[in-house]
């Protein structure tokens, strides 16, 4: 059973872009060995509340006047396969059991319902994944090559990396991430259809198409397709081929079949709305 976040309090995690996630990166953080080991808490604290949500809210309270920014990570509602209820993660330099006997004090043992809190060890803070998240979509001409950039990004709590949701890693220009961050330990990358193509004469994607129909609409001026009255697809920066080679945007007419590729987000509207990242014309 998957971890389970608790709306309005915990962090609500949305990923996006497709493909495999892939970690990219060797260097060590500030001289130190980089380490993404989750540790965990050799046990747990016991502390009381009315209901998980209340119980939400104070451990939220807890991390942010307890701890430093330096020192926080997330916390989350447990699963099913560890013993406990909620989990707090702390940065390495933090004394976990410094940090239990707070919460003990904090929480102090009521007449409520128990609930168990795990404490796990982290490399890294929320702060620090969030800080460097705003950074590179800020300046994403400084990390990615070509007109390609990061379509999406999302901090991944249970593995305490920042995921970027990328074309290709080849796009990405490692050099530049690690020289302004010391490294890219804390960054996973998920790649679209684009990153694994076929050996086909006309190379297409190893993926599955999003979708498979006839263009139903084109509009020129923003270089948009309709296939099959279900999906709005942005074409800007779409790979376009037939049997012959790659061909232009303008090449698209009504009625011819496709196969549409899409990377980044689909806004699941009727029709859905997404960004092309390759088509095929079927002949």
């Amino acid at each position: 059973m998957r971890k389970l976040l608790l709306t309005g309090v915990l962090l609500i995690i949305g990923a996006c872009g497709q493909g495999n996630a892939t970690g990219v990166g060797n260097s060590e953080p500030n001289g130190a060995e980089a380490d993404d080991t989750v540790i965990e808490y050799e046990d747990y604290v016991e502390v009381y509340g009315d209901d998980q949500e209340e119980l939400a809210v104070k451990l939220n309270d807890f991390m942010n006047e307890k701890l430093s920014s330096e020192q926080r990570g997330e916390f989350y509602l447990n699963h099913d396969e560890r013993e406990g209820d909620f989990v707090i993660q702390v940065t390495k330099e933090t004394d976990v059991s410094e940090v239990a006997d707070e919460l003990k004090s904090y929480l102090p043992e009521t007449d409520g319902q128990a609930f168990k809190v795990h404490i796990d060890h982290v490399t890294y803070s929320k702060a620090f994944l969030d800080k460097a998240q705003h950074e590179i979509f800020e300046e994403e001409s400084r990390f990615f090559k070509g007109e390609r950039k990061v379509w999406g990004a999302y901090v991944d709590v249970w593995s305490n990396q920042l995921v970027l949701a990328v074309s290709r890693v080849e796009d990405v220009d490692l050099e530049a991430l690690a020289e302004r961050f010391g490294h890219t330990d804390f960054i996973t990358f998920s790649e679209g259809p684009l990153a694994s193509m076929s050996d086909d004469q006309v190379p297409v994607p190893t993926a599955e198409p999003y979708i498979t129909g006839p263009i139903t609409e084109v509009n020129r001026g923003s270089k948009v397709v309709l296939v099959d009255n279900m999906i709005y697809a942005s074409s800007k920066h779409a790979v376009i081929v037939n049997s012959s080679g790659e061909i232009a945007f303008d090449e698209l007419n009504v009625g011819d079949t496709v196969r549409l590729w899409v990377e980044g987000g689909v806004n699941e509207s009727l029709p859905a709305q997404g960004s092309a990242a390759f088509i095929q014309v079927v002949e």
